[in-house]
């Protein structure tokens, strides 16, 4: 078998073929052959399996038949978006120039790569979910541990960027955007950085290039993207922006995965995460706005209360409410639209979609400028109607139009006269040929007389040879034949000029005429794109308003200061998993002088996570611009939240769970600041009992004496509830239990106070554990709690010598 490498003797389309992959190494290339797409050597080996097609070859009857497999071209899209999800990118190969007739096999048709379609830079919108971005992070290493970052989604024409300090920060950007490539120098191929962030994000596709880094990631980003699409993008489509969050609350890649802010981590998936409970968008872009609201709550005061006053209004004016988002929901995706306008991607279809979209404007504007609300009036304000844009497009295309430029049909026979002459000829070919030939029949009085086609001669008239000597002398004998004569006249030679070519000149027409439209689309790729960004923000207020409506969310008091207050506090997202009314709804206070830090105890399945967990997601939901499950909140702005969870545990850097918590730990000690909120849940679980309990003695005191953050630390070390005693500000918290007889009743319910045990046994029972193996642990227990110093009652009653000489030296539970 033939491979690229050693191509042996090739047919010239094969040389040519060669000549374009030399330059796509690491793209498949779809090699345009008339109505296909083919895909040869290896590219065809890798390509079959992954899009399901027949892996054949070309030249069977060789000694090395060339590996081959195709695909229709009109059904591109769905094939190259098989490819892309694999992490694979496509050379999209076209032919450039029309086959001559009379010339096949002869000349080999011009080609050339016309675009290229990778992981992160897709270009068409119908190959990436409306929800997700498709990113391409370019990263320039500057030492081994300082970095630059670009960021740039080229759907939603955003650049973005930013610089990194050390590798833990680089990961948590990688884990908080999810790219879908990275764009890396060549030289870093084999740098520890790089090979500690692919062997952590393996899925992600990587490309390597060098001379395009000379003046670092901005640079690259912008020449890897002319590279692939093969054309200038204005830079008003793309003016980069900071990547720096310092107006934003500040949340890690381990905060929104323990919260499970964005994603949950159920078998479910999103269903279960606060952004699919928060999610009533109705546009693409409104709900990708959301995604980043949650995952960038606001820290600016004024900038939250805007939104909270707009969902109000919003809340409180049901007409207004109902009339925006029935206009919403007529919207598509006008971001991506102008994204695809702008990089010359953009069919007829999506011209009359912008079309469409635009004519919503002024409805969308109307209803606004009724409001009372700041931010809603400042959108009324910036919207751009855009009607000159409007006209042109309404003036131009038809209403329906086909789904590719190749088809035609696109635009309206008044937008230019050509237009309305060639459509005509080429619709009434068949009655102006019926005219033609009755008048010529009446003139001549040849009473047979016909108009005939052939591919040969084309149009002429038919004389039968009994009628030979009534020709008229304008008629031009073409041909005999055998029963009379063919003719031709100037006007009939003047007509078949005119419908022969007319179809072929309407297309090219209407080509040239589509493409002038479309630069005229994208020169207004910035008003499009700010309307894009306004509607998506409008539908995120929409979205807030209706979920705080139905259930019941309470507009928090935002300050400045340091106190937080929630009264009926209720976890957004569990409250929507039980029957209405029946979620325990819970107080928390913190006051800087009588309550910095919550230590809570209390058994497994009591419910102090959820407690814990909902404080912080209130406080991303109040800055995030939304209303709050409580009855009432008074909020300080926090500039982030931290987590230390259980469900962050990752062991796939070959970190053992002890040290993914110590890392987290240290993390926030570093970067947590006294307007922090901290949810830190059961520290020292992967050590030894006395290690465990040291360390979480040690970090609660630096937390509350020194950090000074906003503190719900959750234990079963029941022995750090005696430091309430020295530090008046840490208050014991337990979630309530109620036992009858053997068994247990949570309440869910958050007092103060410790809990003066765990209940581990009964919630084994509730766990289903044989009743022997509880009748057993009962039987131990009862003996530790009796003579917990006392090492030889534990063995006698073990039975065995299970413990060591050594182990007299330590407490029963450690040993």
């Amino acid at each position: 078998m033939l491979s690229t490498s050693h191509p042996g003797a090739l047919t010239p389309l094969m040389q040519q073929y060669m000549g374009i992959k030399k330059d796509y190494p690491d793209s498949v290339v779809f090699f345009r052959l008339g109505d296909f797409y083919e895909m040869f050597f290896e590219d065809a080996v890798t390509a079959a399996p992954i899009l399901e097609v027949q892996l054949t070859s070309r030249d069977k009857s060789s000694e090395n038949p060339i590996p081959m497999c195709g695909i229709p071209y009109h059904a591109a899209s769905n094939y190259i978006q098989k490819l892309i999800q694999k992490g694979l990118k496509v050379a999209i190969c076209e032919q450039t120039e029309v086959p001559v007739s009379g010339k096949a096999g002869k000349t080999i048709i011009k080609r050339e790569v016309a675009r290229v379609v990778t992981p992160a830079l897709v270009g068409d919108p119908d190959l990436v979910s409306d929800n997700n971005q498709n990113l391409l992070l370019t990263i320039h290493a500057l030492t081994e541990n300082e970095f630059e970052l670009a960021i740039l989604d080229l759907l939603g024409g955003e650049l973005r960027l930013g610089h990194v300090s050390d590798l833990d920060g680089l990961v948590d950007w990688v884990l908080r955007l999810n790219p879908k490539e990275f764009l890396i120098h060549d030289s870093e191929r084999d740098s520890d950085w790089f090979l500690a962030i692919k062997s952590r994000f393996p899925k992600v596709s990587v490309t390597f290039r060098s001379e395009i880094f000379s003046s670092g990631a901005l640079a690259a980003s912008r020449a890897y993207l002319r590279e692939t699409i093969k054309r200038e993008t204005p830079l008003s489509f793309l003016e980069p922006l900071s990547l720096e969050d310092s107006d934003r609350l500040f949340l890690d890649a381990t905060a929104l995965s323990a919260l499970e802010v964005i994603q949950s981590h159920s078998a479910s998936g999103e269903s279960s995460s606060l952004l699919s409970v928060l999610d009533c968008c109705v546009t693409p872009m409104g709900r990708r706005s959301l995604k980043d609201w949650l995952s960038r709550p606001l820290l600016h005061i004024s900038a939250i209360v805007q939104r909270h006053e707009s969902v109000e209004f919003l809340v409180n004016t049901p007409t207004i409410f109902e009339a925006l988002r029935k206009e919403l929901t007529e919207i598509r995706d006008l971001e991506r639209l102008t994204s695809k306008t702008v990089l010359g991607l953009s069919m007829p279809r999506d011209l009359v979609a912008i079309r469409e979209n635009l004519k919503h404007l002024p409805a969308i504007k109307g209803a606004l400028r009724k409001s009372q609300a700041p931010l809603l009036r400042e959108f009324e304000s910036q919207l751009n109607a855009l009607s000159d844009l409007v006209q042109l497009l309404e003036a131009s295309l038809k209403e329906e139009v086909p789904a590719t430029l190749r088809d035609g049909n696109i635009f309206k026979d008044s937008y230019r006269a050509e237009i309305k002459e060639l459509r005509s000829l080429s619709q009434n070919a068949k009655s102006m040929i019926a005219s033609i030939e009755t008048r010529e029949r009446e003139s001549s009085g040849i009473s047979s007389l016909k108009i005939k086609f052939s591919k040969v001669f084309g149009y002429t008239f038919e004389v039968t040879s009994t009628h030979l000597k009534k020709v008229p002398p304008h008629f031009i004998r073409k041909q005999t034949i055998a029963n009379g004569e063919r003719f031709i006249t100037e006007e009939l030679k003047e007509f078949e000029e005119k419908v022969m070519t007319a179809e072929v000149r309407l297309k090219a027409i209407e080509e040239e005429l589509f493409l002038e439209l479309r630069g005229k689309v994208a020169e207004q790729s910035s008003a499009l794109m700010k309307n894009a960004k306004i509607l998506g923000a409008l539908d995120c207020l929409l979205s807030f308003a209706k979920v705080s409506r139905e259930r019941g969310y309470y507009r928090p008091m935002l300050h400045t200061g340091w106190d937080l207050s929630i009264k009926e506090g209720r976890h957004p997202v569990v409250e929507t998993k039980v029957e209405r009314g029946k979620f325990i709804p819970n107080d928390i206070i913190f006051n800087e002088d009588t309550c910095r830090t919550l230590l809570i105890t209390g058994p497994n399945m009591a419910g102090k996570s959820t407690i814990m967990r909902q404080v912080a997601l209130i406080s991303i939901m109040a800055q995030a611009g939304c209303f709050v499950p409580a009855s009432r909140a008074q909020l300080p702005i926090l500039d982030a939240i931290f987590t230390r969870v259980g469900s962050s545990d990752d062991l796939a850097r070959g970190q053992s769970t002890f040290m993914v918590e110590m890392s987290e730990v240290a993390r926030i000690l570093e970067k947590a600041t006294s307007k922090s909120l901290l949810v830190i849940d059961e520290i020292g679980r992967g050590t030894s009992t006395y290690d465990g309990l040291s360390l979480a003695w040690a970090l609660l005191e630096n937390i509350h004496t020194h950090l000074r953050a906003k503190t719900l630390f959750a234990t079963h070390f029941h022995e750090l509830t005696v430091l309430e005693k020295n530090h008046p500000s840490l208050r014991n918290a337990n979630v309530l239990v109620k036992k009858l007889d053997q068994e247990i009743i949570f309440l869910h319910q958050l007092d103060f106070g410790s809990c003066n045990r765990s209940y581990g046994i009964e919630v084994a029972r509730l766990a289903g554990l044989p009743a022997p193996i509880l009748e057993r642990a009962h039987e131990l227990l009862e003996s530790l709690e009796n003579e917990k110093q006392s090492v030889k009652s534990f063995q006698s009653i073990l039975g065995k010598k299970h413990i060591s000489k050594s182990s007299e030296s330590r407490s029963p539970l450690e040993s």
